[in-house]
């Protein structure tokens, strides 16, 4: 059987929402080509938590696909222009915000918050990573830090323009340059595979 995957859509950079947290569920957001208005009702059995908690519930394997700077400019929200056919049919079998939102107009800023749960102002990451702006503190909870606690394997395939990086122990780190030129790009399809398949944990991966 094929491994479940917990699908995340990011949308303008860094919108994120589990797809299973909404199977079953009503909705506020729109799915597909439906669209309802009434308060999500969030089956406990998918929710991600921390910890013991989370060993004892399902553990599915997680995707997060974070996008650079990336804005409407896509098929699915109408624009005339721009083709993204693969993009267009992963929202229309997944979720699609009309409305998001960043912490911060940077970068960094916003990689550091949906990491760690934490404004930029609660965790220092107040400025790019490029301009050697960091986290108040190396042990600040995180994403990763959570899931590798609770069995997961955990890889990044890409940037993480976070400092310290030493804050975030990803089990494995592929093609982490920023590549603003766009080459090689089928690395990262080749580095995903390879980490999906290198192991029978439950895993999280994010490809930026």
């Amino acid at each position: 059987m094929a491994p479940r995957i917990l699908k995340y859509l990011s949308v303008f950079g860094f919108t994120l929402l589990p797809l299973g947290l909404l199977e079953g569920s009503a909705s506020f957001f729109e799915v597909g080509e439906s669209s309802a208005t009434v308060s999500a009702s969030i089956d406990s059995n998918v929710v991600v938590q921390s910890g013991d908690a989370l060993k004892e519930k399902t553990q599915p394997n997680i995707l997060l696909i974070v996008s650079e700077d990336n804005g409407p400019e896509l098929g699915c929200y109408g624009d005339p222009y721009v083709q993204t056919p693969v993009l267009d049919d992963f929202a229309a079998k997944g979720v699609r915000f009309h409305n998001a939102y960043v912490p911060q107009a940077g970068c960094s800023q916003s990689r550091a918050a949906f990491l760690t749960g934490l404004y930029p102002h609660q965790n220092g990451q107040i400025g790019l990573a490029t301009w050697k702006f960091q986290m108040y503190r190396e042990d600040t909870p995180n994403m990763v830090r959570s899931l590798k606690q609770a069995g997961y394997r955990t890889g990044i395939v890409g940037k993480l323009h976070v400092n310290p990086a030493s804050a975030f122990p990803f089990d494995i780190k592929k093609a982490t340059s920023s590549n603003f030129n766009r080459k090689k790009l089928g690395d990262y399809a080749k580095h995903a595979a390879e980490f999906f398949a290198a192991g029978d944990q439950p895993f999280f991966l994010t490809v930026n």
